[in-house]
């Protein structure tokens, strides 16, 4: 399945970004992905994707997709130490 956003985005547009390469690289960590891994999800080159990771401006829409994954990632461990914390008191209470 893939999802399109449906952002528009001229090309004479001015890039805007607010998430640096030092932010990048660091959710790339947090994601447990690596150059060739974080261009095919953000549907880019891994040359892209290095530029990103030494300076090169960084698109809103990669700043977005990022965080939403970060944001994703979080509810799922949390989800699941809920779930293991809820297991464990089972059976202990056993």
């Amino acid at each position: 399945m893939v999802l399109a956003l449906a952002v528009p985005c001229p090309a004479t547009a001015q890039v805007k970004t607010t998430m640096t390469a030092e932010q990048y690289r660091a959710a790339l960590v947090r994601l447990a992905m690596d150059q060739g891994e974080a261009a095919a999800f953000l549907g880019v080159t891994v040359r892209t994707s290095h530029g990103y990771a030494n300076g090169q401006p960084i698109p809103r829409s990669v700043e977005l997709a990022l965080q939403m994954m970060l944001l994703l990632r979080e509810a799922i461990e949390q989800d699941v130490g809920a779930n293991w914390r809820r297991r464990a008191k089972k059976v202990t209470a056993r």
